[in-house]
């Protein structure tokens, strides 16, 4: 048996698990935000993306609706 330590996986393949580790902690996060207003993440960022660009009705209208 030898003391070596196993091969360092190439740099490609360790920005990849990053990667993947990061959009899964963005999806709970998502799906933790979203549920906290009762939508699913896809209606949230839906309604996000339509604040952002103005044309969503006013805000207490959209967190009446949620409830």
């Amino acid at each position: 048996m030898s003391n070596e330590p196993a091969p360092t996986p190439p740099l490609v393949d360790r920005i990849g698990d990053g990667l993947s580790r990061v959009a899964t902690a963005m999806r709970t996060e998502a799906w933790t935000a979203a549920d906290a207003v009762g939508l699913n993440p896809t209606q949230l960022q839906i309604l996000t993306f339509l604040v952002a660009r103005g044309s969503a009705p006013d805000q207490h209208l959209l967190t009446r609706s949620a409830r």
